[in-house]
Protein backbone atom coordinates (compact mmCIF):
# COMPACT_ATOMS: atom_id res chain seq x y z
CA UNK A 1 0.00 0.00 0.00
CA UNK A 2 2.92 2.64 1.07
CA UNK A 3 4.35 1.86 -2.32
CA UNK A 4 0.55 2.78 -3.77
CA UNK A 5 0.88 5.78 -1.87
CA UNK A 6 4.45 6.63 -3.54
CA UNK A 7 3.49 6.03 -6.77
CA UNK A 8 4.40 8.88 -8.83
CA UNK A 9 2.24 7.49 -12.05
CA UNK A 10 -0.83 7.33 -9.44
CA UNK A 11 -0.44 11.47 -9.21
CA UNK A 12 -0.56 11.46 -5.51
CA UNK A 13 -3.00 9.75 -2.61
CA UNK A 14 -5.12 13.09 -2.76
CA UNK A 15 -5.87 11.94 -6.46
CA UNK A 16 -7.12 8.06 -6.28
CA UNK A 17 -8.13 8.39 -2.27
CA UNK A 18 -11.80 9.88 -3.00
CA UNK A 19 -11.50 7.49 -6.18
CA UNK A 20 -11.94 4.51 -3.86
CA UNK A 21 -14.16 6.19 -1.17
CA UNK A 22 -16.73 7.27 -4.12
CA UNK A 23 -16.76 3.46 -5.38
CA UNK A 24 -17.24 2.29 -2.23
CA UNK A 25 -19.97 4.29 -0.75
CA UNK A 26 -21.97 3.94 -4.19
CA UNK A 27 -21.54 -0.03 -4.85
CA UNK A 28 -22.18 0.05 -0.41
CA UNK A 29 -25.59 2.36 -0.96
CA UNK A 30 -27.10 0.23 -4.18
CA UNK A 31 -26.64 -3.39 -2.57
CA UNK A 32 -28.35 -2.20 0.70
CA UNK A 33 -31.28 -3.03 -1.05
CA UNK A 34 -30.16 -6.53 -2.39
CA UNK A 35 -31.29 -8.35 0.71
CA UNK A 36 -34.68 -7.00 0.62
CA UNK A 37 -36.01 -7.54 -3.24
CA UNK A 38 -36.32 -11.27 -2.30
CA UNK A 39 -37.70 -10.83 1.06
CA UNK A 40 -40.12 -8.11 0.05
CA UNK A 41 -41.33 -9.53 -3.40
CA UNK A 42 -41.45 -13.46 -2.31
CA UNK A 43 -43.30 -12.86 1.01
CA UNK A 44 -45.94 -10.03 -0.13
CA UNK A 45 -49.39 -11.87 0.04
CA UNK A 46 -51.26 -8.83 0.31
CA UNK A 47 -50.67 -7.12 -3.17
CA UNK A 48 -48.19 -10.12 -5.55
CA UNK A 49 -50.01 -13.34 -6.43
CA UNK A 50 -47.98 -16.74 -5.70
CA UNK A 51 -47.73 -17.50 -9.51
CA UNK A 52 -46.51 -13.71 -10.10
CA UNK A 53 -44.11 -13.73 -7.32
CA UNK A 54 -40.59 -15.12 -8.76
CA UNK A 55 -41.75 -13.22 -12.17
CA UNK A 56 -41.42 -9.62 -10.40
CA UNK A 57 -38.72 -10.67 -8.38
CA UNK A 58 -36.96 -11.78 -11.89
CA UNK A 59 -37.72 -8.89 -13.16
CA UNK A 60 -36.56 -6.58 -10.65
CA UNK A 61 -32.73 -8.67 -10.55
CA UNK A 62 -32.68 -8.56 -14.53
CA UNK A 63 -33.90 -5.14 -15.62
CA UNK A 64 -30.97 -3.13 -13.95
CA UNK A 65 -28.56 -5.55 -15.83
CA UNK A 66 -31.03 -5.05 -19.08
CA UNK A 67 -30.42 -1.01 -18.95
CA UNK A 68 -26.90 -1.56 -18.35
CA UNK A 69 -25.91 -3.12 -21.00
CA UNK A 70 -26.14 0.45 -22.44
CA UNK A 71 -25.61 2.91 -19.83
CA UNK A 72 -22.20 2.32 -18.74
CA UNK A 73 -20.63 1.91 -22.24
CA UNK A 74 -22.36 5.65 -23.02
CA UNK A 75 -20.73 7.21 -19.68
CA UNK A 76 -17.51 5.65 -20.79
CA UNK A 77 -17.23 6.55 -24.11
CA UNK A 78 -18.92 10.44 -22.91
CA UNK A 79 -15.54 10.21 -20.08
CA UNK A 80 -12.92 9.79 -22.76
CA UNK A 81 -13.98 12.91 -24.36
CA UNK A 82 -14.78 14.91 -21.83
CA UNK A 83 -13.73 15.39 -18.00
CA UNK A 84 -14.67 12.48 -15.83
CA UNK A 85 -15.07 14.40 -12.88
CA UNK A 86 -18.26 15.87 -14.59
CA UNK A 87 -19.35 12.42 -15.69
CA UNK A 88 -19.13 10.96 -12.49
CA UNK A 89 -21.08 13.70 -10.48
CA UNK A 90 -24.01 13.22 -13.33
CA UNK A 91 -24.14 9.67 -12.81
CA UNK A 92 -24.17 9.69 -9.47
CA UNK A 93 -27.06 12.19 -9.57
CA UNK A 94 -28.86 9.07 -11.77
CA UNK A 95 -28.06 6.64 -8.96
CA UNK A 96 -29.78 8.58 -6.41
CA UNK A 97 -32.75 9.59 -8.42
CA UNK A 98 -33.05 5.94 -9.32
CA UNK A 99 -32.87 4.78 -5.46
CA UNK A 100 -35.39 7.65 -4.74
CA UNK A 101 -38.21 6.12 -6.93
CA UNK A 102 -37.14 2.87 -5.99
CA UNK A 103 -37.94 3.99 -2.03
CA UNK A 104 -40.90 4.83 -3.03
CA UNK A 105 -42.49 2.13 -4.75
CA UNK A 106 -41.64 -0.22 -1.77
CA UNK A 107 -43.03 2.49 0.60
CA UNK A 108 -46.11 2.80 -1.21
CA UNK A 109 -46.13 -0.87 -2.77
CA UNK A 110 -46.20 0.44 -5.87
CA UNK A 111 -44.41 -2.40 -8.10
CA UNK A 112 -44.18 -0.26 -11.63
CA UNK A 113 -42.52 2.65 -9.35
CA UNK A 114 -40.00 -0.26 -8.13
CA UNK A 115 -39.05 -1.45 -11.13
CA UNK A 116 -38.69 2.06 -12.59
CA UNK A 117 -36.12 3.08 -10.23
CA UNK A 118 -34.32 -0.65 -10.95
CA UNK A 119 -34.09 0.08 -14.83
CA UNK A 120 -33.28 4.00 -14.06
CA UNK A 121 -30.22 2.25 -11.71
CA UNK A 122 -28.84 0.00 -14.66
CA UNK A 123 -28.26 3.34 -16.82
CA UNK A 124 -26.54 5.46 -14.78
CA UNK A 125 -24.66 3.06 -12.07
CA UNK A 126 -21.43 3.42 -14.27
CA UNK A 127 -19.07 4.25 -10.72
CA UNK A 128 -16.93 1.32 -11.13
CA UNK A 129 -16.19 1.63 -15.07
CA UNK A 130 -15.43 5.80 -14.62
CA UNK A 131 -13.19 4.84 -11.61
CA UNK A 132 -11.32 2.11 -12.90
CA UNK A 133 -10.68 4.30 -16.28
CA UNK A 134 -9.91 7.50 -13.95
CA UNK A 135 -7.05 4.77 -11.84
CA UNK A 136 -5.85 3.71 -15.50
CA UNK A 137 -5.27 7.19 -16.52
CA UNK A 138 -2.71 7.49 -13.43
CA UNK A 139 -1.05 4.19 -14.02
CA UNK A 140 1.49 2.54 -16.17
CA UNK A 141 2.51 -1.25 -16.90
CA UNK A 142 4.04 -1.68 -14.27
CA UNK A 143 1.43 -1.03 -11.33
CA UNK A 144 -2.02 -1.29 -13.03
CA UNK A 145 -2.85 -4.79 -11.82
CA UNK A 146 -2.12 -4.15 -8.41
CA UNK A 147 -4.01 -0.09 -8.76
CA UNK A 148 -7.00 -1.84 -10.36
CA UNK A 149 -7.28 -4.36 -7.68
CA UNK A 150 -7.51 -1.67 -5.27
CA UNK A 151 -10.72 -0.41 -7.06
CA UNK A 152 -11.84 -3.71 -7.26
CA UNK A 153 -11.35 -3.90 -3.53
CA UNK A 154 -12.96 -0.81 -2.92
CA UNK A 155 -16.25 -2.19 -5.07
CA UNK A 156 -16.23 -5.34 -3.28
CA UNK A 157 -15.88 -4.02 -0.02
CA UNK A 158 -18.90 -2.08 -0.35
CA UNK A 159 -20.55 -5.68 -1.48
CA UNK A 160 -19.81 -6.75 1.39
CA UNK A 161 -20.98 -3.54 3.75
CA UNK A 162 -24.03 -3.14 1.81
CA UNK A 163 -25.81 -6.28 2.06
CA UNK A 164 -24.77 -6.87 5.46
CA UNK A 165 -26.17 -3.42 7.18
CA UNK A 166 -29.16 -3.53 4.02
CA UNK A 167 -30.76 -6.56 5.78
CA UNK A 168 -30.14 -5.25 9.39
CA UNK A 169 -31.84 -1.99 8.57
CA UNK A 170 -34.61 -3.69 7.37
CA UNK A 171 -35.13 -6.55 9.67
CA UNK A 172 -37.85 -5.46 12.30
CA UNK A 173 -37.19 -8.21 14.64
CA UNK A 174 -33.53 -6.62 15.50
CA UNK A 175 -35.46 -2.84 15.81
CA UNK A 176 -39.43 -2.41 14.81
CA UNK A 177 -38.75 0.91 13.67
CA UNK A 178 -36.70 -0.60 10.69
CA UNK A 179 -38.50 -1.41 7.43
CA UNK A 180 -38.00 -2.61 3.58
CA UNK A 181 -37.65 0.87 2.82
CA UNK A 182 -35.27 2.27 5.87
CA UNK A 183 -31.68 1.26 3.32
CA UNK A 184 -33.27 3.24 0.74
CA UNK A 185 -33.11 6.37 2.91
CA UNK A 186 -29.53 5.48 4.29
CA UNK A 187 -28.69 5.00 1.20
CA UNK A 188 -30.01 8.29 -0.38
CA UNK A 189 -28.21 10.43 2.57
CA UNK A 190 -24.94 8.65 1.61
CA UNK A 191 -24.93 9.12 -1.88
CA UNK A 192 -25.75 12.84 -1.34
CA UNK A 193 -22.46 12.76 0.81
CA UNK A 194 -20.72 11.04 -2.21
CA UNK A 195 -21.99 13.65 -4.91
CA UNK A 196 -20.70 16.41 -2.42
CA UNK A 197 -17.67 14.60 -1.97
CA UNK A 198 -16.99 14.01 -5.95
CA UNK A 199 -17.54 17.91 -6.31
CA UNK A 200 -15.34 19.53 -3.48
CA UNK A 201 -12.59 16.65 -3.00
CA UNK A 202 -11.64 15.07 -6.13
CA UNK A 203 -9.73 17.36 -8.40
CA UNK A 204 -10.73 17.75 -11.82
CA UNK A 205 -9.28 15.66 -14.61
CA UNK A 206 -5.55 16.79 -16.07
CA UNK A 207 -5.83 14.34 -19.07
CA UNK A 208 -5.20 15.65 -22.78
CA UNK A 209 -7.60 14.36 -25.60
CA UNK A 210 -7.79 15.32 -28.83
CA UNK A 211 -11.55 15.13 -28.92
CA UNK A 212 -12.17 15.61 -32.63
CA UNK A 213 -10.90 12.43 -33.32
CA UNK A 214 -12.69 10.96 -30.52
CA UNK A 215 -15.71 12.88 -30.93
CA UNK A 216 -15.94 10.71 -34.54
CA UNK A 217 -15.66 7.19 -32.39
CA UNK A 218 -17.42 8.21 -29.22
CA UNK A 219 -20.01 5.30 -30.59
CA UNK A 220 -17.81 3.12 -32.60
CA UNK A 221 -17.29 -0.21 -30.38
CA UNK A 222 -16.40 -2.23 -33.31
CA UNK A 223 -12.34 -1.99 -31.57
CA UNK A 224 -13.74 -4.37 -28.89
CA UNK A 225 -13.41 -7.27 -31.44
CA UNK A 226 -10.45 -5.72 -33.79
CA UNK A 227 -8.46 -8.53 -31.94
CA UNK A 228 -7.66 -12.32 -31.01
CA UNK A 229 -7.09 -11.35 -27.47
CA UNK A 230 -9.61 -9.12 -27.07
CA UNK A 231 -12.20 -11.21 -28.26
CA UNK A 232 -10.58 -14.08 -26.52
CA UNK A 233 -11.34 -12.11 -23.44
CA UNK A 234 -14.82 -10.99 -24.34
CA UNK A 235 -15.74 -14.62 -24.40
CA UNK A 236 -13.75 -15.99 -20.79
CA UNK A 237 -15.18 -12.79 -19.18
CA UNK A 238 -18.62 -13.31 -20.19
CA UNK A 239 -18.60 -16.98 -19.25
CA UNK A 240 -16.92 -15.35 -15.78
CA UNK A 241 -20.27 -13.44 -15.30
CA UNK A 242 -22.73 -16.14 -16.63
CA UNK A 243 -21.56 -18.16 -13.82
CA UNK A 244 -21.17 -15.58 -11.21
CA UNK A 245 -25.17 -14.50 -12.13
CA UNK A 246 -26.33 -17.84 -12.38
CA UNK A 247 -24.80 -18.49 -8.60
CA UNK A 248 -25.77 -15.02 -7.11
CA UNK A 249 -29.49 -15.14 -8.11
CA UNK A 250 -29.58 -18.87 -7.38
CA UNK A 251 -28.33 -18.51 -3.99
CA UNK A 252 -30.64 -15.25 -2.80
CA UNK A 253 -33.77 -17.43 -4.04
CA UNK A 254 -32.85 -20.80 -2.22
CA UNK A 255 -31.42 -19.14 1.13
CA UNK A 256 -35.05 -16.88 0.90
CA UNK A 257 -37.45 -20.06 0.27
CA UNK A 258 -35.82 -23.05 1.77
CA UNK A 259 -33.49 -21.78 4.10
CA UNK A 260 -35.77 -19.46 5.33
CA UNK A 261 -33.17 -17.05 5.71
CA UNK A 262 -34.07 -13.40 7.33
CA UNK A 263 -32.94 -10.53 5.43
CA UNK A 264 -30.00 -10.15 7.42
CA UNK A 265 -28.54 -13.71 7.24
CA UNK A 266 -29.10 -13.05 3.31
CA UNK A 267 -26.67 -10.11 4.06
CA UNK A 268 -24.64 -12.15 6.14
CA UNK A 269 -24.15 -14.55 3.56
CA UNK A 270 -23.18 -12.26 0.62
CA UNK A 271 -21.18 -10.45 2.83
CA UNK A 272 -18.96 -13.29 3.75
CA UNK A 273 -19.01 -14.09 0.08
CA UNK A 274 -17.28 -10.92 -0.77
CA UNK A 275 -14.74 -10.85 1.68
CA UNK A 276 -13.27 -13.57 0.15
CA UNK A 277 -13.34 -11.91 -2.88
CA UNK A 278 -11.75 -8.82 -1.01
CA UNK A 279 -9.20 -11.23 0.50
CA UNK A 280 -8.03 -12.67 -3.26
CA UNK A 281 -7.59 -8.72 -4.42
CA UNK A 282 -5.40 -7.99 -1.86
CA UNK A 283 -3.36 -10.75 -0.84
CA UNK A 284 -3.67 -13.92 -3.10
CA UNK A 285 -3.75 -12.10 -6.71
CA UNK A 286 -0.01 -10.57 -6.27
CA UNK A 287 1.27 -13.72 -4.27
CA UNK A 288 -0.22 -15.89 -6.88
CA UNK A 289 1.06 -14.45 -9.93
CA UNK A 290 4.38 -14.68 -8.83
CA UNK A 291 4.15 -18.23 -9.24
CA UNK A 292 2.25 -18.72 -12.30
CA UNK A 293 1.14 -16.64 -15.70
CA UNK A 294 -2.42 -15.57 -15.91
CA UNK A 295 -3.57 -17.87 -18.29
CA UNK A 296 -2.63 -20.84 -16.27
CA UNK A 297 -4.63 -19.15 -13.35
CA UNK A 298 -7.73 -18.46 -15.11
CA UNK A 299 -7.73 -22.18 -16.47
CA UNK A 300 -7.40 -23.23 -12.60
CA UNK A 301 -9.77 -20.79 -11.59
CA UNK A 302 -12.23 -21.86 -14.13
CA UNK A 303 -11.52 -25.61 -13.37
CA UNK A 304 -12.52 -24.95 -9.48
CA UNK A 305 -15.31 -23.08 -10.33
CA UNK A 306 -16.60 -25.84 -12.06
CA UNK A 307 -15.78 -28.68 -9.67
CA UNK A 308 -17.33 -26.84 -6.73
CA UNK A 309 -20.45 -26.38 -9.03
CA UNK A 310 -20.25 -30.79 -9.19
CA UNK A 311 -20.28 -30.84 -5.59
CA UNK A 312 -22.94 -28.33 -4.93
CA UNK A 313 -25.01 -30.25 -7.56
CA UNK A 314 -25.60 -33.15 -5.43
CA UNK A 315 -25.23 -31.82 -1.50
CA UNK A 316 -26.65 -28.66 -1.07
CA UNK A 317 -26.47 -28.58 2.68
CA UNK A 318 -26.33 -25.33 4.44
CA UNK A 319 -23.02 -26.10 5.47
CA UNK A 320 -21.67 -26.69 1.96
CA UNK A 321 -23.47 -23.74 0.53
CA UNK A 322 -20.84 -21.85 2.83
CA UNK A 323 -18.01 -24.06 2.62
CA UNK A 324 -18.14 -23.55 -1.25
CA UNK A 325 -18.37 -20.16 -1.39
CA UNK A 326 -14.94 -19.40 -0.38
CA UNK A 327 -13.58 -21.63 -3.44
CA UNK A 328 -16.25 -20.00 -5.80
CA UNK A 329 -15.30 -16.44 -4.28
CA UNK A 330 -11.27 -16.75 -4.72
CA UNK A 331 -11.55 -17.89 -8.62
CA UNK A 332 -14.46 -15.56 -9.20
CA UNK A 333 -11.70 -12.94 -7.74
CA UNK A 334 -8.96 -14.13 -9.61
CA UNK A 335 -10.31 -14.16 -13.22
CA UNK A 336 -12.14 -10.73 -12.81
CA UNK A 337 -8.87 -9.12 -11.82
CA UNK A 338 -6.78 -10.35 -14.35
CA UNK A 339 -9.54 -9.63 -17.44
CA UNK A 340 -10.08 -6.46 -16.26
CA UNK A 341 -6.23 -5.19 -16.16
CA UNK A 342 -5.85 -6.70 -19.72
CA UNK A 343 -9.15 -5.64 -21.19
CA UNK A 344 -6.87 -2.10 -20.67
CA UNK A 345 -3.54 -3.69 -21.95
CA UNK A 346 -5.27 -4.27 -25.46
CA UNK A 347 -7.03 -0.92 -25.59
CA UNK A 348 -6.22 2.50 -26.94
CA UNK A 349 -5.33 4.97 -24.33
CA UNK A 350 -8.04 7.41 -25.22
CA UNK A 351 -10.53 4.08 -25.23
CA UNK A 352 -10.05 3.49 -21.72
CA UNK A 353 -13.49 4.70 -20.39
CA UNK A 354 -14.95 2.79 -23.00
CA UNK A 355 -13.87 -0.79 -23.01
CA UNK A 356 -14.17 -0.46 -18.98
CA UNK A 357 -18.15 0.29 -19.91
CA UNK A 358 -18.30 -2.29 -22.20
CA UNK A 359 -17.07 -5.32 -19.73
CA UNK A 360 -19.99 -3.57 -17.22
CA UNK A 361 -22.37 -4.44 -20.90
CA UNK A 362 -20.60 -7.75 -20.78
CA UNK A 363 -21.53 -8.24 -16.96
CA UNK A 364 -25.35 -6.94 -17.79
CA UNK A 365 -25.64 -9.39 -20.36
CA UNK A 366 -24.14 -12.31 -18.26
CA UNK A 367 -26.57 -11.74 -15.56
CA UNK A 368 -29.49 -11.06 -17.93
CA UNK A 369 -29.04 -14.12 -19.31
CA UNK A 370 -28.44 -16.21 -15.70
CA UNK A 371 -32.12 -14.67 -14.91
CA UNK A 372 -33.42 -16.25 -18.13
CA UNK A 373 -32.03 -19.19 -17.28
CA UNK A 374 -33.12 -19.42 -13.48
CA UNK A 375 -36.66 -18.08 -14.08
CA UNK A 376 -36.98 -21.30 -17.42
CA UNK A 377 -37.24 -23.59 -13.68
CA UNK A 378 -35.97 -22.89 -10.45
CA UNK A 379 -34.38 -26.41 -9.15
CA UNK A 380 -31.09 -26.38 -7.39
CA UNK A 381 -29.73 -29.60 -8.81
CA UNK A 382 -30.55 -28.52 -12.30
CA UNK A 383 -29.02 -24.77 -12.03
CA UNK A 384 -26.28 -25.96 -10.34
CA UNK A 385 -25.36 -28.87 -12.88
CA UNK A 386 -25.62 -25.91 -15.79
CA UNK A 387 -23.18 -23.74 -13.63
CA UNK A 388 -20.58 -26.66 -13.61
CA UNK A 389 -20.71 -26.96 -17.36
CA UNK A 390 -20.68 -23.13 -18.35
CA UNK A 391 -17.43 -23.10 -15.96
CA UNK A 392 -16.25 -26.20 -17.46
CA UNK A 393 -16.61 -24.89 -20.97
CA UNK A 394 -14.54 -22.02 -19.81
CA UNK A 395 -11.77 -24.20 -18.49
CA UNK A 396 -11.70 -26.36 -22.05
CA UNK A 397 -11.89 -22.99 -24.41
CA UNK A 398 -8.74 -21.49 -22.10
CA UNK A 399 -7.23 -24.55 -22.64
CA UNK A 400 -7.62 -25.27 -26.37
CA UNK A 401 -7.13 -21.13 -27.50
CA UNK A 402 -3.93 -21.12 -29.96
CA UNK A 403 -0.96 -20.25 -28.06
CA UNK A 404 -0.49 -17.74 -31.19
CA UNK A 405 -2.96 -15.74 -29.23
CA UNK A 406 -2.57 -16.45 -25.86
CA UNK A 407 1.21 -16.63 -24.93
CA UNK A 408 2.15 -12.99 -25.19
CA UNK A 409 -1.29 -11.80 -24.15
CA UNK A 410 -0.73 -13.90 -20.48
CA UNK A 411 2.59 -13.13 -20.46
CA UNK A 412 2.78 -9.57 -20.09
Amino acid sequence: MNAFIRSKSMGGWKNTFPLFVMVFITTSSVYFIAPILGPFLLNQKEFISQQHRHIYYCLALTLPQVFMIVGPPLWGALSDQFDRKRLLVLALIGVTMSVLISAIGIKFQWLWCLLLGQALLGITDASDCLAQAAVIDLSDCSNKLRNMNLVNFSSTLGLVVGPLFGGILSDQKICSAFHYETPFIIALFLLILNILCILFVYPASLRNVDRTIIHKRIFDFSFIFSTPGLKFLIIIFFMLELTLGIYYQTMFLFLTEHMNYSPSKVGSFYAFFAIMICSTYLFLTPLLTRRLNKYQLIAASFSAISGSGVVLTFFHSEFMIWIFSIPLAICVALIYSFSMTLFSDFSRRDDQGKIMGATMSIVAISFFFAGIIINLGFNLNRVFLIFSIIAMIGFVYTMVVPKKFTSVFYEQ
